[in-house]
C-alpha cells in the first residue's frame, strides 16, 4: 500500500455571484509529485480543531508543508515587524495549524518536506532565524523572486559536497526555481545546511535531530529533474518504512 502523505492547503477567498466564500487551494503539482513518487496524497486544511489533526496525525505516515503568498508573523520567530523592510501579510491561522502539525509530527516520527514558506516555517520552529527581506538585508542578492515561470529555473545552488542530496544527484550544483522574498539564517545545532544560492541564502536544510525532516526553499514539485524526483522520493521512502511500523 503507498504510504499517507499528507499535503496542506494554503486558504484563500473566492467569489461566487457576488457573494466572497473563505475556501482552501492548492498546486496540483504538489499532489502529483506524491503520487508519482509512490505515496498516496491527502490534503488537509487549515484547522483549530486539535482533536481532530491529533487523529489525523495518527493516520499519517508523511508530512508536506507547502509555500504560499504570505509571511510568517515576525512575532513567530521572536521578532517585530522592521518598517524599512518589506512584510508580507499574514495568515494566522494557517501558520498555527502548520506549527502544531510539524511539531507533533517531528515528536511522533513522521518525515517531513517543508516547501519554501513550510522550509522557513520548519526552520523557525527548529530555532533559526528570519531574514525579513532578502533584497534589503542582503547585499547584492541574486532575484530570488523569479519574472520567469516557476517550472524553469532560476538560480544556481551549491549543494554541500558531503550531504545525503548531492550524493544522491552525484554532484555539488543544482539549478532551482526561486518564489520567496525570505530566508532563514542563523542555523541552530538542530539543524544542518544542505546548499546555498551563489550569494548566500539557505536553500536547503534537514534535521540533525528528527529523522527524515528536510526543508527546501524552491519548488520541486514544478520542476521535472532529478533532484525534484530524489526530494520527493526520499520523503516517500521514509514514510514507507514509517507505515510499517
Amino acid at each position: 500500500m503507498r504510504p499517507k502523505i499528507f499535503i496542506t492547503l494554503d486558504t484563500c477567498k473566492v467569489v461566487r455571484k457576488g457573494v466572497s466564500f473563505d475556501a482552501v487551494q492548492l498546486k496540483q503539482a504538489y499532489g502529483r509529485a506524491v503520487e508519482k513518487a509512490g505515496g498516496l496524497p491527502l490534503q488537509i486544511g487549515p484547522t483549530e480543531n486539535t482533536e481532530l489533526l491529533d487523529e489525523m496525525l495518527t493516520q499519517m505516515d508523511g508530512l508536506v508543508v507547502t509555500g504560499g503568498d504570505f509571511d510568517i508573523p515576525p512575532e513567530f520567530y521572536g521578532e517585530t515587524a522592521n518598517p524599512d523592510h518589506r512584510i508580507d501579510a499574514p495568515k494566522a491561522q494557517r501558520t498555527s495549524f502548520e506549527a502544531y502539525l510539524i511539531r507533533e509530527a517531528l515528536k511522533l516520527g513522521i518525515p517531513v518536506l517543508g516547501i519554501c514558506g513550510g522550509m522557513q516555517l520548519l526552520g523557525v520552529i527548529l530555532g533559526a532565524g528570519m531574514i525579513q527581506n532578502i533584497g534589503t538585508q542582503v547585499k547584492d542578492a541574486l532575484e530570488h523572486e523569479q519574472l520567469s515561470s516557476p517550472k524553469l529555473a532560476a538560480h544556481g545552488v551549491d549543494l554541500e559536497p558531503e550531504s545525503w542530496l548531492a550524493q544522491q544527484v552525484q554532484g555539488i550544483s543544482i539549478r532551482v526555481n526561486s518564489t520567496h522574498h525570505q530566508a532563514l539564517t542563523k542555523l541552530p545545532d538542530t539543524l544542518r545546511c544542505l546548499g546555498k544560492s551563489p550569494d548566500g541564502i539557505i536553500e536547503a536544510i534537514e534535521s540533525t535531530v528528527y529523522p527524515c525532516t528536510v526543508g527546501v526553499q524552491w519548488h520541486p514539485e514544478l520542476l521535472e529533474d532529478e533532484v525534484s524526483a530524489k526530494l520527493y522520493g526520499h520523503l516517500i521512502k521514509a514514510a514507507a518504512l514509517k507505515a510499517r511500523e
